[in-house]
Order: structure tokens, then C-alpha cells, then sequence
């Protein structure tokens, strides 16, 4: 990060990633309303069935709250904890990512994941 940051490349960095962390604070709150939706069924069926729902719908509440605090992240344009983890893990992955699958770097002999390089027949043994 200091590297990115004295090059004055972090701002930008931040930028590109925030349409990123807008999607993943959608997926999160798709997956909070599922839940919620889960246990709100869960609940209704306990109760046809003359049983506890106490414990369904104390998981409903706390997932439709989780899901009402990602919208307001997300409406806030709030993405700090999500920043703090492409920081701590992510940023290096994906800058090194970038430079192995650079066309004029690695890819240019060797194949990288799914990225196709030359085939391994004509790589020199050493």
C-alpha cells in the first residue's frame, strides 16, 4: 500500500475497485434478504405446526437487519470494511495477477491457469 500511495496510485486503485465492492455489497444483501426469507418460512411453519418460532424469527430479524445496514453501505457509497480487506489481502493478489497474465510478461511463454501461453512441449529444458 505505501508503494501505491507514494506513487500516487492508490486513489486510483480505490476507484476501480469500487464498482466491485458495490456488486459484492449486492450479492450480500440478495443473500441477507434469501435468509431472511428462509426463516421467515421456517417461522411460519412452526407455527402451523403448534411449534416454537421463536428462534426462526430472531434469525429473520437479524438478517433483515444485516440486510437493511448493507443498503444503507451501499446507498452511503460506504465500502471501509471492504476497502480494509482488499488492503490487507487483496490488492497484492490482484497486482500480481495482473502482471502474470500481462500478454507482454509471463503469458508470452508460459500458460497461466486458463490463461494460454505456449504449450509446454516447446518450453526449453534446462
Amino acid at each position: 500500500m505505501e508503494r501505491l500511495k507514494a506513487n500516487k496510485a492508490y486513489d486510483g486503485r480505490v476507484k476501480e475497485m469500487q464498482p466491485v465492492w458495490a456488486d459484492t455489497l449486492r450479492e450480500r444483501i440478495a443473500d441477507a434478504e434469501a435468509r431472511a426469507r428462509a426463516f421467515k418460512a421456517s417461522a411460519e411453519d412452526a407455527k402451523k405446526k403448534n411449534m416454537p418460532a421463536e428462534q426462526a424469527e430472531k434469525m429473520q430479524k437479524a438478517a433483515e437487519d444485516d440486510a437493511k445496514k448493507l443498503k444503507q453501505q451501499l446507498d452511503a457509497g460506504d465500502f471501509k470494511e471492504l476497502r480494509q480487506q482488499w488492503e490487507q489481502k487483496e490488492a497484492y493478489v490482484a497486482d500480481a495477477f495482473k502482471l502474470v497474465a500481462n500478454p507482454n510478461l509471463c503469458v508470452k511463454c508460459h500458460q497461466v491457469g486458463t490463461v494460454p501461453g505456449l504449450p509446454a512441449s516447446l518450453y526449453v529444458v534446462r
